[in-house]
């Protein structure tokens, strides 16, 4: 992408209008023909599909200024919209019926409600991404939120509608608390676009760090992600790696173009990132090494990786350059596989329960529920060994390349400190994968069926675009890399 031209046409949202298209129009078909919403997550996933190739595809085209400049298609954009709509994909083919008898959902009915729920969510990440205004980045997180809100409740267990509830609480909340931080910013500038937020002076800081408590809420930080364990622990599993992985992008790419715009280079701002990361890594591997629900031990793991993104929004701040941001990047493209396959392996133990007729909340989500899954699916299990081995850093995985990106701009930022204790973190980290590979290639006690091919052949997929990534990190790095550089370009 080279420039910025002011475009009018739906050419520069033609991803989002192709996501939109196909949840309206499932919308109309469960009306129409609600006995075939078993199909709908395959022809959501190719929706999400084709905005994927489409969203590659406009990476190389000039940047466009959209919704007269309050949105912006550049570099940054296109790599936040393939992580968003590879997310949906790889979150729908977990929802798919492959054959008779094999269900690859714990709640086929719902099927289509969160086909249609992952598909809208998936836009306000996109949009997110795109937003050089403080009004659309809260139009856009909300558009993200209120479609997730009801996938927490959909399974229609008590402990479900209770998490859904305190997210919804919460997330309102810090909605809430972001208007109150644009409405200082407004006073002093008179405007809501990015643009002209280095000109606030009275209430810039209380402004700026209200709107960005909003962000750190959405991503999961301490002292923000209260919600998170609970909501981990009982959200559907085909919808929890989206949760996991898109919901945490968005947040990251609404941060670093609003860090770009607002040049936060004073000491202050820059302690409180360093101070962010160093508190949500020790609180997400510490309690992670105590959980044996892996929906919980997903959840406190996925507190930790925000640490480590914070590691290269503080270079950035400190830096005032690219290096950080490209860091956070690339880690995002190594995580959204690994969070969606991790979230996977849940349904093999729901499954088991759901045949098994126990309903309680930990049913089929225990750590020993993994025994014999290398006895019943050897690929599954491998696939497992590489997903564990990229969220802990470990070569030739795609992990390996986004910590090693994080730790040399954390580096060249001169944080030394932090990197000391990131490298601690990940020996921690380290434990706690090794421990679930283990119960993995250890027997069970009894007889247990086969794994559902959907989530079979998305654990291979997963680790296939882990390994090739990986192996081959020249792509992902170009376009990271391109993507930070494109925020300064887009200004």
């Amino acid at each position: 992408m080279t420039g910025l031209v002011e475009d009018s046409s739906v050419v520069a949202i033609l991803p989002e209008l192709i996501v939109l298209a196909a949840a309206l129009l499932l919308m109309i078909a469960d009306f129409i023909v609600p006995r075939q919403r078993e199909r709908f997550p395959l022809l959501a996933a190719a929706a999400a599909c084709v905005a994927l190739l489409q969203s590659v595809f406009m990476l190389e085209g000039p940047y466009s200024a959209v919704f007269g400049g309050a949105a912006v298609v550049d570099i940054w954009t296109g790599a936040f919209r393939i992580i968003s709509y590879l997310s949906a994909m790889l979150s729908l083919l977990l929802l798919m019926r492959n054959r008779a008898g094999d269900v690859g959902s714990a709640w086929p009915g719902d099927s289509g409600e969160l086909s249609i729920l992952i598909l809208l969510s998936s836009i306000g990440v996109s949009v997110m991404a795109a937003s050089r205004d403080l009004l659309v980045t809260v139009i856009a997180l909300e558009i993200m939120s209120l479609a997730v809100y009801p996938i927490i409740a959909l399974p229609r267990r008590k402990a479900n509608q209770e998490a859904a509830v305190k997210y919804f609480l919460m997330g309102s909340v810090a909605s809430a608390i972001m208007l109150f931080g644009m409405s200082f910013l407004f006073r002093d500038v008179g405007t809501t676009r990015y643009m002209a937020l280095p000109q606030a002076d009275q209430f810039k800081l209380i402004g700026m760090t209200l709107f960005a408590m909003g962000l750190f809420f959405k991503m999961a930080a301490v002292p923000f992600h209260s919600w998170l364990p609970d909501v981990y622990e009982t959200t559907p599993s085909q919808a929890g790696g989206f949760m996991a992985a898109a919901l945490k992008a968005a947040a990251f790419a609404a941060l670093g173009r609003f860090l770009v715009f607002t040049l936060p280079n004073e000491p202050l701002t820059i302690k409180i990132y360093i101070a962010l990361s160093v508190a949500t890594m020790l609180m997400g591997n510490t309690a992670a090494l105590l959980q044996t629900n892996l929906g919980r031990l997903w959840g406190y793991s996925a507190l930790a990786h925000t640490g480590f993104l914070l590691m290269g929004i503080a270079a950035s701040a400190q830096q005032r350059s690219a290096n950080g941001l490209g860091a956070v990047v690339v880690y995002l493209f190594a995580y959204v596989p690994a969070a969606i396959g991790i979230f996977a392996l849940l349904g093999i133990g729901e499954r088991e329960a759901e045949i098994a007729g126990r309903t309680n909340q930990d049913a089929g989500r225990n750590l020993t529920d993994l025994n014999g899954l290398f006895r019943r699916c050897p690929a599954s299990a491998v696939a497992l060994t590489i997903l564990m081995a990229s969220l802990a850093g470990i070569p030739p995985t795609a992990g390996f390349w986004g910590k090693l990106e994080i730790f040399v701009a954390s580096f060249d930022a001169g944080h030394l400190g932090l990197l000391g204790v990131a490298l601690l973190n990940s020996l921690f980290a380290a434990y706690y994968y090794v421990r679930v590979i283990r119960e993995a290639f250890t027997d069970a006690s009894y007889e247990k069926g086969p794994v559902p091919s959907g989530i079979k052949y998305v654990l291979v997929l997963c680790s296939i675009i882990i390994l090739a990534s990986g192996i081959l990190p020249d792509v992902m790095m170009r376009i990271a890399k391109a993507a930070a550089i494109s925020l300064g370009h887009s200004l």
